[in-house]
Protein backbone atom coordinates (compact mmCIF):
# COMPACT_ATOMS: atom_id res chain seq x y z
CA UNK A 1 0.00 0.00 0.00
CA UNK A 2 1.35 3.42 -1.06
CA UNK A 3 2.30 6.09 1.69
CA UNK A 4 -0.79 8.36 0.82
CA UNK A 5 -3.39 5.52 0.74
CA UNK A 6 -2.06 4.35 4.00
CA UNK A 7 -2.36 7.72 5.24
CA UNK A 8 -5.98 8.25 3.78
CA UNK A 9 -7.15 4.81 6.11
CA UNK A 10 -5.58 5.81 8.77
CA UNK A 11 -7.58 8.52 8.66
CA UNK A 12 -10.69 7.06 8.28
CA UNK A 13 -9.44 4.20 10.93
CA UNK A 14 -9.43 6.99 13.51
CA UNK A 15 -12.01 8.65 12.79
CA UNK A 16 -14.06 5.11 13.32
CA UNK A 17 -11.64 4.50 16.25
CA UNK A 18 -13.78 7.71 17.83
CA UNK A 19 -16.89 6.26 17.18
CA UNK A 20 -15.98 2.57 18.49
CA UNK A 21 -14.47 4.69 21.60
CA UNK A 22 -17.66 6.38 22.65
CA UNK A 23 -20.21 3.45 22.30
CA UNK A 24 -17.77 1.68 24.46
CA UNK A 25 -17.74 4.42 27.14
CA UNK A 26 -21.74 4.92 26.48
CA UNK A 27 -23.00 1.35 26.64
CA UNK A 28 -20.46 -0.23 29.23
CA UNK A 29 -18.95 0.83 32.82
CA UNK A 30 -19.55 4.58 33.95
CA UNK A 31 -15.71 4.86 34.04
CA UNK A 32 -12.99 2.46 32.54
CA UNK A 33 -9.00 3.33 32.03
CA UNK A 34 -7.10 3.31 28.67
CA UNK A 35 -5.88 -0.41 28.94
CA UNK A 36 -9.46 -1.76 29.76
CA UNK A 37 -11.06 0.45 26.59
CA UNK A 38 -8.38 -1.30 24.11
CA UNK A 39 -9.20 -4.62 26.03
CA UNK A 40 -13.01 -4.71 25.12
CA UNK A 41 -12.18 -3.05 20.98
CA UNK A 42 -10.04 -6.08 21.05
CA UNK A 43 -12.87 -8.62 22.41
CA UNK A 44 -15.08 -6.89 19.87
CA UNK A 45 -13.12 -7.12 16.68
CA UNK A 46 -10.38 -9.42 17.91
CA UNK A 47 -7.44 -7.24 17.18
CA UNK A 48 -7.29 -3.28 18.02
CA UNK A 49 -4.62 -3.50 15.52
CA UNK A 50 -6.89 -1.85 12.38
CA UNK A 51 -7.57 0.96 14.39
CA UNK A 52 -4.48 1.63 16.57
CA UNK A 53 -0.82 0.73 15.05
CA UNK A 54 0.94 0.11 18.52
CA UNK A 55 -0.93 -0.23 22.35
CA UNK A 56 -0.54 3.06 22.92
CA UNK A 57 -1.65 4.59 20.08
CA UNK A 58 -5.31 5.16 21.88
CA UNK A 59 -4.24 7.30 24.14
CA UNK A 60 -3.99 10.01 21.03
CA UNK A 61 -7.34 9.30 20.13
CA UNK A 62 -8.18 9.89 23.76
CA UNK A 63 -6.68 13.37 24.16
CA UNK A 64 -8.34 14.06 20.89
CA UNK A 65 -11.90 12.91 22.45
CA UNK A 66 -11.28 15.04 25.44
CA UNK A 67 -10.37 18.31 23.30
CA UNK A 68 -13.44 17.78 21.09
CA UNK A 69 -15.14 17.45 25.09
CA UNK A 70 -16.80 14.11 24.07
CA UNK A 71 -15.23 12.33 26.80
CA UNK A 72 -13.38 13.44 30.09
CA UNK A 73 -11.59 11.67 32.73
CA UNK A 74 -10.90 11.62 36.32
CA UNK A 75 -7.50 10.29 37.76
CA UNK A 76 -7.38 7.52 40.51
CA UNK A 77 -4.71 6.36 42.12
CA UNK A 78 -4.60 2.75 42.00
CA UNK A 79 -1.61 0.33 43.09
CA UNK A 80 0.69 3.75 43.84
CA UNK A 81 0.10 4.51 40.06
CA UNK A 82 -2.08 7.39 39.02
CA UNK A 83 -4.80 6.11 36.10
CA UNK A 84 -7.19 8.07 34.11
CA UNK A 85 -10.77 6.79 33.95
CA UNK A 86 -12.46 7.73 31.30
CA UNK A 87 -15.95 8.29 31.16
CA UNK A 88 -18.31 9.91 27.96
CA UNK A 89 -19.85 13.42 28.59
CA UNK A 90 -23.20 14.90 28.00
CA UNK A 91 -21.78 16.42 24.53
CA UNK A 92 -20.84 12.97 23.80
CA UNK A 93 -23.90 11.52 24.90
CA UNK A 94 -26.20 13.52 22.62
CA UNK A 95 -23.81 13.73 19.77
CA UNK A 96 -22.93 9.86 19.76
CA UNK A 97 -26.72 8.63 18.09
CA UNK A 98 -26.11 11.49 15.04
CA UNK A 99 -22.55 9.86 14.66
CA UNK A 100 -24.24 5.86 14.91
CA UNK A 101 -26.60 7.52 12.27
CA UNK A 102 -23.66 8.70 9.95
CA UNK A 103 -21.65 5.95 10.33
CA UNK A 104 -24.86 3.45 9.46
CA UNK A 105 -25.47 5.57 6.62
CA UNK A 106 -21.84 6.27 5.09
CA UNK A 107 -21.24 2.44 5.72
CA UNK A 108 -24.31 1.04 3.99
CA UNK A 109 -24.15 3.38 1.07
CA UNK A 110 -20.37 2.23 0.79
CA UNK A 111 -21.53 -1.38 0.67
CA UNK A 112 -23.76 -0.94 -1.40
CA UNK A 113 -21.45 1.05 -4.05
CA UNK A 114 -19.26 -1.71 -3.74
CA UNK A 115 -21.85 -4.67 -3.80
CA UNK A 116 -23.14 -2.92 -7.33
CA UNK A 117 -25.83 -1.92 -5.99
CA UNK A 118 -26.27 1.55 -6.63
CA UNK A 119 -29.08 2.62 -8.45
CA UNK A 120 -27.59 1.73 -11.75
CA UNK A 121 -25.98 -1.32 -10.89
CA UNK A 122 -29.50 -2.66 -8.87
CA UNK A 123 -31.34 -2.71 -12.20
CA UNK A 124 -28.20 -4.12 -13.66
CA UNK A 125 -28.01 -7.00 -11.14
CA UNK A 126 -31.67 -7.80 -10.76
CA UNK A 127 -32.01 -8.53 -14.46
CA UNK A 128 -29.07 -10.91 -14.65
CA UNK A 129 -30.42 -12.17 -10.96
CA UNK A 130 -33.37 -13.17 -12.77
CA UNK A 131 -32.30 -14.66 -15.73
CA UNK A 132 -30.27 -16.87 -13.13
CA UNK A 133 -33.22 -18.05 -11.29
CA UNK A 134 -34.98 -18.60 -15.19
CA UNK A 135 -35.92 -22.44 -14.43
CA UNK A 136 -34.03 -23.04 -11.55
CA UNK A 137 -36.17 -21.63 -8.56
CA UNK A 138 -34.14 -22.74 -5.21
CA UNK A 139 -32.77 -20.49 -2.95
CA UNK A 140 -29.37 -19.69 -3.92
CA UNK A 141 -29.87 -16.18 -4.44
CA UNK A 142 -31.53 -16.09 -1.19
CA UNK A 143 -29.03 -18.14 0.49
CA UNK A 144 -26.24 -15.65 -0.20
CA UNK A 145 -28.36 -12.76 0.59
CA UNK A 146 -28.83 -14.05 3.87
CA UNK A 147 -25.05 -15.14 3.99
CA UNK A 148 -24.15 -11.34 3.76
CA UNK A 149 -26.76 -10.00 5.64
CA UNK A 150 -25.74 -12.20 8.71
CA UNK A 151 -22.18 -10.91 7.76
CA UNK A 152 -22.65 -7.23 7.46
CA UNK A 153 -24.91 -7.62 10.95
CA UNK A 154 -22.61 -9.67 12.58
CA UNK A 155 -19.26 -6.90 11.67
CA UNK A 156 -21.50 -4.31 13.35
CA UNK A 157 -19.45 -3.21 16.55
CA UNK A 158 -22.69 -2.84 19.15
CA UNK A 159 -25.97 -4.77 19.78
CA UNK A 160 -27.80 -1.64 19.55
CA UNK A 161 -26.50 -0.92 15.87
CA UNK A 162 -26.92 -4.71 14.93
CA UNK A 163 -30.73 -4.25 16.01
CA UNK A 164 -31.16 -0.48 14.54
CA UNK A 165 -29.85 -2.29 11.13
CA UNK A 166 -32.51 -4.88 10.90
CA UNK A 167 -34.94 -2.48 11.88
CA UNK A 168 -33.68 -0.49 8.79
CA UNK A 169 -33.35 -3.82 6.68
CA UNK A 170 -37.38 -4.14 7.98
CA UNK A 171 -38.29 -0.84 6.35
CA UNK A 172 -36.68 -1.16 3.04
CA UNK A 173 -38.23 -4.61 2.91
CA UNK A 174 -41.52 -3.25 3.39
CA UNK A 175 -40.87 -0.69 0.72
CA UNK A 176 -39.51 -3.17 -1.38
CA UNK A 177 -43.25 -4.84 -0.72
CA UNK A 178 -44.72 -1.73 -1.55
CA UNK A 179 -43.21 -1.05 -5.18
CA UNK A 180 -43.68 -5.24 -5.92
CA UNK A 181 -47.28 -5.14 -5.24
CA UNK A 182 -47.55 -1.86 -7.53
CA UNK A 183 -45.83 -3.44 -10.28
CA UNK A 184 -47.58 -6.58 -9.74
CA UNK A 185 -50.79 -4.40 -9.78
CA UNK A 186 -49.69 -2.57 -13.09
CA UNK A 187 -48.86 -5.74 -14.95
CA UNK A 188 -52.44 -7.15 -14.16
CA UNK A 189 -54.06 -4.32 -15.06
CA UNK A 190 -52.51 -4.74 -18.16
CA UNK A 191 -53.20 -8.41 -18.94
Amino acid sequence: MTDEISKYFKKMRRSFSHFIILSILNSGDAEIHGYELKKRIEAEFGDTKEFFETDSSIYPVLTDLKKKGLLDFHERIVSGRTQKQYFITDRGKELLPEMERQYMFFNSKIRMFFSGLAEKGLKVSFHVNLDELEGNLDNKLLNLTLYDLRQKISELPTKEMKLKYISIIYDKIGMLQAEIKKIEKSLKSVL
